[in-house]
């Protein structure tokens, strides 16, 4: 089986977002309750620390770079039965989002795949919202300062670049004063920003087909069908650079670095 690999974007405005399988999308019904969906291995919901939008990385078949092994933070195992093949990915897991995600829109996206059972094994990458919420919080790391120990000399990478200069008490805490003054630190070589990557990837997607009958050890849900955020949590042994994506959705720090340039 040939490797799928495809990025793309999606605008979450609902706490979560869901993979389904076309085929049962109808069994959403009236009260857009997704268990009976979640129950029979039709959809694989994944919650969200608060409304943001992101990056995915769908890979179907193969295995992941030494990058996306390295980096993630949390990760679901489940199960997911395909069975025309037609995968839609959408925010929250409402029918009429996912019944317009043939359209590729912002909101939801839909994928061509082979016929079958398959081993949904879903990643959670920097710089996604749980990924920023979980580092300083559950995991309690403090981010400007593991980056430095990790990468030594390396500038920082925008996403977080970004974080530290909006919550630098709980981000990069010994060096405040610099993030709050960012451009003057840049010109005096206090702190240095990487350009590139614009944009980088929040969740990695990663689906192998499995034989009839074979067994899988999933992950729990709550009791609305949901995979908690911190769902098979771990630290990497590193602290993340970052996953670059390209032509896909916005430059997610484009502003950002416009503004840094210009001060």
């Amino acid at each position: 089986m040939d490797t799928l690999r495809r990025d793309f974007y999606l605008t979450c405005d609902a706490n979560g977002f869901s993979l389904v399988s076309a085929d049962a999308l109808d069994r959403l019904g009236e009260d857009d309750d997704p268990m009976p969906l979640v129950e029979s291995q039709a959809a694989v919901l994944v919650s969200m620390i608060g409304d943001d939008y992101f990056h995915g990385r769908l890979i179907v078949g193969g295995e992941l770079t030494e990058a996306e092994e390295r980096e993630w933070l949390a990760r679901i195992t489940a199960r997911l039965e395909l069975p025309s093949g037609e995968l839609l990915v959408g925010a929250g897991c409402d029918p009429d989002v996912l019944a317009d995600a043939h359209a590729a829109g912002d909101d939801g996206h839909a994928f061509e795949l082979s016929p079958g059972s398959y081993r949904v094994d879903i990643y959670t990458h920097a710089p996604a919202m749980n990924a920023r919420e979980l580092l300083p919080g559950e995991l309690n790391t403090v981010l400007g300062a593991w980056f430095r120990d990790s990468h030594p000399g390396e500038p920082f990478p925008a996403w977080l670049a970004a974080e530290c200069r909006d919550l630098a008490d709980e981000y990069d805490p010994e060096h405040a004063d610099d993030w709050v003054e960012l451009a003057n630190a840049v010109r005096r070589g206090a702190l240095a920003v990487a350009e590139d990557p614009r944009a980088c990837i929040g969740f990695v997607l990663h689906l192998q087909p499995l034989a009839q009958g074979e067994d899988l050890s999933r992950s729990e849900v709550d009791d609305e069908g949901w995979h908690p955020p911190e769902t098979g949590l771990r630290r990497p042994v590193t602290c993340p650079r970052g996953l670059p994506t390209e032509g896909v959705g916005q430059e997610e720090h484009a502003g950002f670095l416009s503004e840094l340039r210009e001060s």
